[in-house]
C-alpha cells in the first residue's frame, strides 16, 4: 500500500511540474499501463501462490510419514502426482491416467482442442502431468513437451501464437 500511495504522490508532483506537457489521454494511457503491471503481477503471485501450496502438501507428506517410517524406505506417492523409474542417468515421467495411453503428440493435440484457445508450454506440462511435479522432474517434462510441440508445429497439427513465446493452439481461428 505504501508502494501505491509514493507512486500516487510521485504522479501529482510530475503532473504539478508537468501538467501543461501532459495530455488526459497521456494519463490516461500511463494509468492503462500500470493497471497492466498490476494485473500481471497479481497473477504471477497467483501462481506462485499455487506452487507453494503445492509444495506445502509434499512437505505435510513427509512430516506425515517420517516418523512411521525413517527415509531409508521410498516414500508413497500421492495421487496425481508422477512416479519416475530411473535407469542409468535417464527418467520416465508417466503422464497422468486421462493421457498415459496416447503419444504425446495425441496427448497434446486433445488438451489443445479441449481448451479451444491459446495455451503455454507450463498448463499444457501440468495438464499432462499434474502439478505435483518435482523441479527436475518439471525440467524433464517441459523439455519433451516442448519438443513435442514444435514438431508437431512443423508437420501442421497445431500452431504457435505469432508474437508469442510458448504459445500454441490448435486452430489459428478466432
Amino acid at each position: 500500500m505504501f508502494y501505491i500511495m509514493n507512486r500516487i504522490a510521485i504522479a501529482s508532483k510530475m503532473n504539478k511540474e508537468l501538467s501543461p506537457s501532459i495530455s488526459p489521454e497521456q494519463v490516461e494511457l500511463s494509468l492503462r499501463a500500470l493497471r497492466q503491471s498490476y494485473q500481471s503481477l497479481i497473477a504471477d503471485f497467483d501462481r506462485c501462490s499455487e506452487y507453494a501450496k503445492l509444495q506445502l502438501s509434499q512437505v505435510e507428506l513427509l512430516l506425515s510419514v517420517a516418523p512411521r517410517r525413517g527415509f531409508s524406505e521410498p516414500l508413497p506417492v500421492p495421487s496425481g502426482q508422477v512416479q519416475t523409474k530411473k535407469r542409468g542417468r535417464k527418467s520416465f515421467l508417466k503422464m497422468l491416467p486421462t493421457y498415459d495411453r496416447m503419444t504425446m503428440h495425441e496427448a497434446i493435440a486433445t488438451i489443445l482442442q479441449k481448451q479451444g484457445g491459446a495455451m503455454d508450454t507450463d498448463t499444457i506440462v501440468y495438464e499432462l502431468y499434474g502439478k505435483n511435479l518435482g523441479a527436475e522432474e518439471f525440467k524433464i517434462a517441459k523439455d519433451r513437451v516442448t519438443k513435442s510441440l514444435s514438431k508437431g508445429k512443423q508437420e501442421g497439427k497445431w500452431y504457435r501464437i505469432p508474437d508469442r513465446s510458448g504459445v500454441y493452439t490448435a486452430s489459428l481461428e478466432y
